[in-house]
């Protein structure tokens, strides 16, 4: 019913012609009914802007991509309703993934519930706000109607409290060393713009999993000032020792992360680059579609103050949906 009512008016205000940006969307749906989502934008919009051109990110209802053949007989069908001579390029979905860390307190009062049933409960309703209110394009992450929604999950639950991460995922090359861009096109937190602090001591809001570099366990992490580093933790004193002081640049306020000449030795699957957001509520543009990954949850008893439960494996969709989302400064690709 929600479908049909935001796609029904945009159908019907195409009157089968592809003149804006919304049209090419309305349209490339009510020919492709398989079709889960589309999203348009024109390409001056595209970091550079790339002038002439619409670009369309197609959903699947079924899997996370179509191939290109099937890309090139949406192309065609759609050039004739095309009244101007504007280029259709079709592009995959790339996904930036929420990953909260949640804290849940109980009155045990209220329930017979243990603290493990209510963080399984706690743990559906993730699931579910999700499936409802992500997963597709312009669907944007509401930080507040987020831990309301979890909080709702049993009537004995008195507090909810969280932090997020954003996440972009990406597979390094291990045989040549290359550039990468990765975009999460909102503001990164960070320590702040005096340059009179001694950096070398602090580290910001960019972190990452595993990977081996010149032969150790390795992490990135930023300055707080924009630069981007490599580094290992020393066994003995647990302290950060850095191997690459200058792997790379963060731009706080586009969100933009650069990677240079990186060549890791071994990568454990696809390495996880987080960075906290300025603010909870995050909005994809263009080709993202916001999912939840690596969310944990603690469930805490209000009376004794005591952890009872501790939930970190949560099957959301995000947790199985991978695309790559970076793109290689060296092939000359653009970033949307």
């Amino acid at each position: 019913i929600d479908s049909i009512r935001f796609n029904a008016p945009r159908a019907f205000q195409t009157q089968n012609r592809a003149v804006s940006k919304n049209d090419y969307s309305s349209l490339i749906l009510s020919l492709n009914p398989d079709l889960a989502a589309v999203n348009s934008w024109g390409g001056e919009e595209n970091m550079p802007p790339i002038y002439g051109k619409v670009y369309v990110a197609v959903k699947p209802s079924v899997g996370t991509l179509i191939s290109t053949a099937r890309k090139s007989l949406i192309i065609e069908k759609i050039k004739e309703y095309n009244v101007q001579s504007i280029d259709v390029v079709i592009v995959d979905p790339t996904y930036l993934y929420i990953v909260p860390t949640i804290t849940i307190r109980y009155n045990p009062a209220d329930t017979e519930l243990s603290g493990s049933n209510i963080g399984d409960l706690v743990k559906q309703k993730i699931i579910a706000y999700e499936a409802s209110n992500l997963n597709l394009f312009s669907k944007k992450f509401r930080f507040s109607r987020f831990l309301d929604y979890i909080s709702n999950a049993e009537p004995s639950i008195v507090g909810a409290t969280a932090g997020i991460l954003m996440q972009r995922k990406f597979a390094p090359s291990i045989v040549r060393a290359d550039d990468y861009v990765l975009s999460f096109n909102q503001q990164i937190r960070r320590l702040g713009d005096s340059k009179k602090v001694i950096t070398d001591l602090l580290y910001g809001y960019v972190s990452s999993s595993q990977f081996t570099y010149k032969d150790r366990v390795s992490y990135f992490d930023d300055d707080g000032f924009g630069t981007l580093r490599i580094y290992y933790e020393d066994p003995i004193s647990g302290k950060r020792i850095y191997t690459n002081s200058t792997a790379g640049e963060v731009n706080y306020e586009s969100g933009v992360v650069y990677i240079y000449s990186f060549l890791p030795s071994e990568i454990f699957g696809e390495i996880q680059l987080n960075a906290r957001p300025i603010y909870e509520d995050v909005s994809p543009i263009r080709n993202q579609i916001l999912l939840i990954d690596g969310a944990s949850i603690r469930v805490v008893n209000d009376d004794s103050n005591r952890v009872e439960s501790t939930i970190t494996s949560i099957d959301t969709i995000g947790s199985t949906t991978s695309l790559s989302s970076v793109t290689s400064s060296a092939l000359g690709l653009v970033t949307y």
